[in-house]
């Protein structure tokens, strides 16, 4: 990945969602449906991609590896821990609130939209820094997935969304003689809100590829100026991330994510 705010969530890293508060605090109370809160804590269980699925290692065993690989034809594409947590906090509104990634990359925070069958989360801040306060600053990262839950467990898997980039001198330009993106002079097409959709690449072996008119390609094969290199954008493998809900202990203190920016 060459996007320059870290690895994103499901698909590429482990992921915590967490709000404000929230969760249950009796173990009794019987896991969230898309018909109620989902506020509380899940951890990540399984990852796949390609009909290829493994297990996240047992929080509670003793014996090693801490951490285990999907890997498709010598490609890791994911890596998940015993420890990655899915936190969302309380609604601040109908399907709306604020969540934190605590995961093998860091911490992430944000806030998210749960809709029927469709989750966006909007990444702000990484590891306690807002996007907008790093050097140089970034534009919100917008993930949209579609979500699953059955159970005790939550699936999540991400969807394509229109991505591209635009000049920022028109009358410069944004290729160099050899075909290579003059990273300079260009930037991501932003969303109205003002946040950038990720690049999602279904496949193991997709690419994205910068077209000359500035449009996006995602696949196993595609002609482009610039292979694989997508300025300002981050992109992200359609892994699925499983997830199962933990009941809370009555202890345990939910982390609050920071608040918006």
């Amino acid at each position: 990945m060459r996007a320059r705010i870290g690895g994103s969530i499901f698909g590429l890293a482990s992921v915590v969602m967490a709000g404000c508060s929230g969760g249950s605090s009796d173990s009794a109370v019987p896991p969230p449906t898309l018909s109620r809160s989902v506020a509380g804590i899940w951890r990540r269980t399984h990852i796949g991609i390609e009909g290829t699925r493994v297990s996240c290692p047992d929080p509670k065993s003793l014996l090693a590896p801490n951490t285990r690989e999907l890997t498709i034809n010598s490609i890791v594409v994911d890596t998940c821990g015993s420890n990655e947590t899915l936190i969302f906090g309380t609604a601040t509104s109908l399907g709306k609130g604020r969540y934190r990634l605590i995961g093998l990359r860091g911490t992430e925070d944000g806030s998210y939209v749960l809709t029927g069958s469709t989750l966006t989360l909007v990444r702000d801040a990484i590891n306690g820094t807002y996007l907008k306060n790093l050097t140089p600053a970034q534009a919100p990262q917008r993930t949209v997935y579609s979500v699953v839950l059955s159970g005790d467990s939550m699936t999540f898997v991400p969807v394509s969304q229109p991505v591209g980039l635009v000049k920022k001198d028109s009358a410069m330009p944004a290729f160099r003689e050899d075909g290579t993106i003059i990273a300079s002079n260009v930037t991501p097409i932003r969303n109205t809100d003002g946040t950038v959709n990720t690049v999602v690449l279904p496949g193991v072996n997709d690419m994205a590829v910068v077209n000359s008119d500035l449009s996006i390609t995602v696949g196993a094969v595609a002609s482009g100026a610039n292979a694989d290199d997508t300025p300002g954008l981050v992109r992200v493998r359609g892994v699925e991330n499983t997830f199962e809900f933990v009941p809370q202990d009555p202890a345990v203190v939910i982390p609050s994510p920071l608040p918006a920016p």
